[in-house]
């Protein structure tokens, strides 16, 4: 199944709502899912991040609702930043929840193969897309460079093959899947960060496949896609 686009919408729209929960979408495309007898928000998460829903049962009686995806987290109350949950509820509660949120945005979702260069070329073509390339990542002091665009840089959950300190400086090619979004440029010449690049990629899996300039490392032009 190819990525998949969410319906834009003009008000806040009720996708689930019973005695205990209720899951809405707004016209931002964020999704909440709100604890109806606390009335507090519990889950909130940019749509066309959610790469599956799945209802995991912790007994016979109760479980979670599982989302992920590459979900950004600028704080350390989520562990795993490309995981949300929410629960204990009843099973039944839990099930029906994970049926109609895959139902309404055709998950699973497997991301869009795209090479680096089209990434480069095309930046609004791939606007909210969850995508797959292949390329050189450059990290320096207040700079994280992947095809034109910002590559929030991963945490230790966001990695696999290789695993990546999250501070490290240098230049590597990666295989990468994450959400690319287009940002408006900033006219603020100052210090760099992520707001100030025409795009943004928040990666869900990173591994890096060599170091440029090594003999024997893949170079840009070898690459697939």
């Amino acid at each position: 199944m190819g990525s998949r686009a969410v319906p834009s919408r003009t008000r806040t729209q009720v996708l689930y709502h019973s005695k205990m929960l209720r899951i809405t979408l707004d016209e931002k495309k964020v999704m909440r899912a709100t604890d109806c007898s606390r009335d507090a928000t519990i889950v909130e998460v940019f749509a066309p991040a959610i790469l599956d829903v799945t209802a995991v049962s912790s007994d016979r009686f109760v479980g979670y609702v599982h989302l992920t995806g590459p979900f950004h987290s600028g704080g350390m109350q989520w562990p795993r930043r490309n995981l949300r949950a929410f629960g204990p509820y009843p099973i039944k509660e839990v099930d029906s929840t994970a049926a109609v949120l895959r139902r309404y945005f055709g998950l699973p979702v497997a991301p869009t193969e795209v090479s680096y260069d089209n990434l480069m070329k095309e930046p609004a073509r791939y606007h909210n897309r969850i995508i797959r390339s292949y390329g050189p990542w450059r990290r320096l002091p207040g700079r994280s460079q992947f095809a034109g665009a910002w590559l929030s840089p991963p945490d230790r959950w966001n990695t696999y093959g290789s695993s990546v300190p999250r501070h490290f400086t240098g230049s590597v090619v990666i295989d990468v899947v994450g959400l690319w979004r287009l940002l408006q440029r900033s006219t603020n010449t100052g210090r760099i960060r992520a707001d100030h690049w025409p795009a943004v990629l928040e990666p869900y899996l990173l591994e890096v496949l060599g170091n440029i300039g090594n003999e024997g490392a893949p170079q840009p032009d070898e690459l697939p896609g």
